[in-house]
């Protein structure tokens, strides 16, 4: 048996496992987006919106790339594509994670998860535009700024 026979049948193997079966429709993916898309931290709406990694959509804050990166201390190198350098690696390595936050990409009233999410569904969020049109992100919210502090002094 060759070794892609191999990684093939464990592939359909573990999708199987996790409910995936041939033929099973992914959601459609929204072509603008829904209502409930905007960063709690400056209002920014119609551009692309991170979450925080492993918290349930109903008590996640969604929040754009200046947010976002203020949030977690992080300085705001988001390029138009919503990739960022590596922490550890930095421009030999990109990615889309900001801290502890990942891309909120919307799945109906919840997100996908992190690496479950469809292409189509990756690519809806890609062309979102990163910052908003013409300027950048109002005045952080005094939410965030707390958030920001009590982050800061848990240090």
């Amino acid at each position: 048996m060759n070794a892609l026979y191999r990684l093939d049948r464990h592939a359909r193997r573990a999708a199987a496992r996790h409910g995936h079966r041939p033929g099973h429709r992914v959601p459609p993916v929204p072509t603008s987006p829904p209502a409930h898309y905007k960063c709690h931290g400056c209002g920014a709406e119609g551009v692309k919106l991170w979450r925080e990694y492993q918290t349930a959509a109903s008590v996640t804050a969604l929040l754009c790339a200046p947010c976002a990166c203020r949030s977690q201390k992080k300085p705001d190198t988001v390029g138009p594509d919503g990739q960022r350098p590596d922490e550890i690696f930095g421009e030999r390595m990109r990615t889309d994670q900001i801290g502890w936050m990942v891309p909120a990409i919307p799945d109906g009233d919840t997100y996908w998860g992190y690496t479950s999410v469809p292409r189509a569904a990756c690519a809806w969020w890609t062309a979102l535009p990163t910052r908003v049109p013409g300027g950048s992100a109002a005045a952080p919210s005094p939410a965030i700024v707390a958030v920001a502090a009590a982050l800061g002094a848990a240090s």
